[in-house]
């Protein structure tokens, strides 16, 4: 289904984006829309993507749609952080933790996980991170296997999970 909500997504971000064809639409299919924003984004090269952060007595930033080498995410993992190193070595303990449980969960083994987010806070005394947004996980079928790293082609229900995690922990100690 063509639709011109996501065009005007995809023209705010970057106007020479749209083809020929959708530009005279003036729409775009959601797969387009998708395969776009990760394409302008880490998810692509990295299977993560920031979509915010908030500092205390701060607005929320939402502008990282284009957050997309591994410098821009230092910057902004860094901006995050500050130099509170003790809460960067935090960090990468409890998402190394979150991906041993993953990779150990039978829920993950038979599971697209499609869409999740993870989760980070953080205050003078405690850190967290969590995953969150399973709304579109959705069981495997039958005979198919995934491993949560390889590249997803359309069908193999490859959605990146581990991959994402893997980069992520790498950017945080790349930070730290």
């Amino acid at each position: 289904t063509l639709r011109p909500d996501l065009y005007k997504k995809m023209v705010a971000v970057d106007l020479l984006a749209p083809t020929a064809e959708e530009e005279s639409a003036q729409a775009i299919t959601k797969l387009r829309y998708m395969l776009f924003r990760e394409s302008m984004s880490s998810s692509q090269s990295k299977g993560f993507r920031i979509e915010a952060l908030r500092l205390r007595g701060r607005p929320p930033v939402k502008d990282l749609k284009t957050v997309r080498n591994s410098d821009q995410i230092t910057q902004t993992i860094e901006q995050f952080l500050g130099t509170k190193r003790t809460v960067t070595k935090e960090l990468i303990k409890r998402l190394k933790h979150m991906r041993m449980v993953m990779e150990k969960s039978a829920f993950f083994q038979r599971h697209e996980v499609v869409g999740s987010s993870i989760f980070i806070v953080y205050d003078d005394d405690k850190v967290g991170a969590w995953l969150i947004d399973f709304a579109k996980s959705r069981p495997l079928p039958a005979g198919v296997n995934v491993n949560h790293r390889a590249t997803w082609i359309p069908g193999n229900c490859e959605e990146g999970l581990l991959k994402g995690k893997d980069e992520l922990i790498n950017a945080f100690e790349n930070v730290y």
